[in-house]
């Protein structure tokens, strides 16, 4: 047994009251003349020995009243268990992990779920005395401790000060690492408490623990701060159409918006954002737990850098209200076309160039030459008839698309089938050529494309034309193919072959013609669609279009390629105005960031022109706040000792109950009273039943 208030023990003193009072009040034996006593004196012994024993029953009952009392306000303890050894007095060494994850911003009538952690936390830092030792934690999807402390004033004003940010939640690792420091405490009381929404994804961001180690390991407290009034609707995804974006060009996105709660959201106001400026708006209804897809149309009038983002009407939780994105139109597409035959640079080069301007830059050499170019400098390499590329040159191709590059290979019919099968078609596309294309030059045989992929975004911009519009290409000969049909393609021959074959090769794009574009061979170059064919493969080969997935996460390390031209130090500049200059990584073709704390687009300046630009956005599943049942936390927490507690729980008695055992103090004043009840009726003692001389005294 323990007692948390032990100074009242000194009161039991008082105990002594009663018996001083009955040896006070012991009567004096008198001696009074009176008749003969033979009849009545075996009467009056047993009246005495009755009345003897009644007074020292109210003795016993008195004293243990006061006795009874004063335990009760000393406020005992009993505790069983592990921990039972652990007396009151026993030092702590207490972790405090407060989530400062996107979640922790929702907010209510008595304020966000931070403010209500904030003062779960105060609460216990009032239980700590002298000897206790605190460690202060602050974790969303990585913790971050403060060195052990006994300055409580000190680390309530730290707790006073945390603030929430957008990462994500991690539960697990966080009360992994806190276990981890307090095993060098040598107090023998160990507490770990978590301040949390208790969100199920923040149990599952990781694998669950393995048991203690050690058989002290301490007991946690998940404190449940998460109200379920909070009304929260949340912006999940931003996706574009797939098509080319180019200045003055409608294109699309679709924003993707979820109600988090069980409340309905009546003509919610979406608007989408460009550049700082409302260009778009819609409103939404969304019953409960329900999810819609809205499209925006925008178009953009200038080239360059543009970020934006999709932002709903306040609620609850603005953590998750907004979702960004980034778009980049580059000023010019610097094309590098390589070929050995003069004749099929210009018939390319026209149509990347028709009537001698575009938004394209073209260079020109041929295999000899290409040794001595830096294909870094280019958007996109286009290789036209290249008859026996050396080793060296698919080396560099093979660099520069996993750095994020585009190539195309257009081969004309006297390749060498077999450099190109080793180097390029086995190796990324899975097939090979087997035998050379044949030219049929009466034209009555021939092949024509069937299968488009009109969703691509070389072709999405012939999606609406009318089928009959469409000018039927016919190839009178093609290279001749192994396993062809498990290749990716966007044109298709009408016997199932790819006629135009891609694959991705890193972070860059590979396209394929598998027939020669000579006009001896096709009569490509002699429609119309064959010059905004080639020009928009051009500028699909130097787009990037994975800049629009914004798979990029608050709290990740972002590692994206690099151009040779980005001369000098890099400084990436933040959402909030800050900037930070960029270590080298040892790595030409790419650079490395910090960890991102907060969403928004991420700017990157070469000196002081924007190069690069990137959204990056919270967990879309941080918000969604599905409960975990208590089961689960301790399959996932084996052989931990788990205590839940939630809004409407006594915090303090709860720690106290745990820490010192289970206060019996009501149950005390509960036997006082009881005591008090039998006092009283023993004390109603009937005249009748007094000796002569006591009831002589009583009239």
């Amino acid at each position: 047994m323990n007692f948390l208030n032990s100074a009242i023990l000194a009161a039991l003193a008082a105990v002594a009251v009663p018996l001083l009072i009955h040896l006070l009040n012991r009567q004096k034996v008198r001696t009074i003349e009176f008749s003969s006593l033979v009849f009545l004196r075996n009467l009056q012994k047993t009246k005495m020995r009755r009345l003897k024993l009644r007074q020292i029953l109210l003795l016993v009952i008195r004293t243990l009243i006061l006795v009874f009392l004063v335990l009760a306000f000393a406020r005992p303890t009993m505790k069983t268990g592990v921990f039972s050894a652990v007396g009151s007095h026993a030092k702590t060494s207490v972790a405090f992990l407060a989530d400062l994850s996107g979640s922790m911003s929702m907010r209510t009538a008595d304020g966000s779920a931070l403010e209500r952690a904030t003062r779960r936390e105060l609460e216990v830092i009032e239980l700590l005395k002298e000897g206790d030792q605190a460690i202060r934690g602050e974790f969303s999807n990585r913790a971050v401790f403060s060195r052990p402390t006994s300055d409580f004033a000190g680390l309530a004003d730290d707790v006073r000060e945390q603030a929430s940010g957008a990462g994500s939640t991690d539960i697990v690792s966080a009360i992994a690492r806190a276990e981890a420091l307090l095993q060098d405490s040598k107090n023998l009381n160990r507490e770990i408490y978590v301040f949390s929404d208790l969100a199920r994804n923040g149990f599952t961001a990781v694998a669950g623990l393995d048991r203690p180690t050690v058989e002290n390991a301490g007991r946690i407290f998940l404190v449940d701060v998460y109200d379920s009034r909070a009304i929260n609707a949340a912006v999940t995804a931003v996706e574009f159409s797939g098509e080319l974006i180019q200045t003055n060009v409608p294109f699309e996105i679709t924003a993707r918006i979820v109600n988090r709660t069980e409340e309905t959201f009546d003509h919610l106001l979406v608007g989408v954002f460009l550049d700082g400026r409302r260009v778009a708006q819609d409103d939404v209804t969304l019953g409960p737990g329900a999810a819609v897809e809205v499209v925006f149309r925008l178009e953009i009038d200038d080239p360059g850098q543009h970020q934006g983002y999709v932002e709903l009407a306040d609620d609850d939780n603005l953590a998750d209200n907004r979702c960004f994105f980034s778009v980049r139109i580059p000023q010019t597409t610097k094309v590098l076309l390589v070929s050995d035959f003069p004749s099929e640079r210009l018939f390319i080069r026209r149509a990347l160039l028709p009537g001698g301007k575009g938004r394209l830059t073209v260079a020109e050499c041929d295999t000899r030459d290409l040794t001595r170019e830096n294909l870094a400098e280019y958007d996109a390499v286009i290789l036209a008839s290249a008859r026996k590329p050396e080793p060296v040159l698919w080396e560099n191709i093979d660099r520069y698309l996993r750095s994020g590059g585009g190539v195309l290979l257009a081969p004309g019919a006297d390749i060498d089938t077999v450099v190109y099968n080793n180097n390029a078609l086995r190796r990324y596309f899975g097939f090979e050529f087997i035998a050379m294309p044949e030219a049929f030059p009466t034209g009555e045989q021939y092949f024509v494309l069937d299968d488009l992929d009109w969703r691509h975004p070389i072709l999405s911009v012939y999606r609406d034309v009318p089928a009959e519009k469409i000018p039927a290409v016919k190839f009178y000969s093609t290279f001749r193919m192994s396993r062809p049909r498990e290749a990716q393609s966007v044109l298709r021959f009408t016997d199932g072959r790819p006629a135009l074959a891609e694959c991705r090769v890193g972070r860059g794009k590979l396209l394929l013609w598998t027939a020669p574009l000579d006009p001896i061979y096709a009569d490509i170059s002699f429609h119309s669609l064959f010059v905004p064919l080639i020009g928009r493969t051009a500028e699909y080969l130097a787009a990037d279009l994975g800049e629009q997935a914004y798979d990029y996460r608050v709290g990740q390390s972002v590692t994206r390629p690099r151009k040779d031209r980005w001369r000098g130090p890099l400084v990436l500049q933040f959402p909030d105005g800050r900037s930070e200059q960029l270590a080298p990584t040892g790595d030409a073709d790419s650079y490395a960031t910090p960890e991102l704390p907060v969403p928004g687009c991420y700017t990157l300046l070469n000196g002081d022109r924007p190069v690069d630009i990137f959204a990056v956005n919270i967990d879309a599943g941080e918000t969604e706040i599905e409960r975990i049942e208590t089961e689960e936390i301790e399959r996932r927490l084996p052989g931990r000792a788990i205590t839940v507690l939630g809004l409407d729980d006594n915090l303090a008695e709860a720690v106290l109950a745990v820490r010192y055992g289970r206060e019996i103090w009501k149950i005390l004043l509960w036997v006082v009273v009881g005591l008090l009840l039998i006092e009283t009726l023993l004390a109603r003692t009937r005249k009748s039943e007094l000796p002569p001389d006591m009831a002589a005294s009583a009239r």
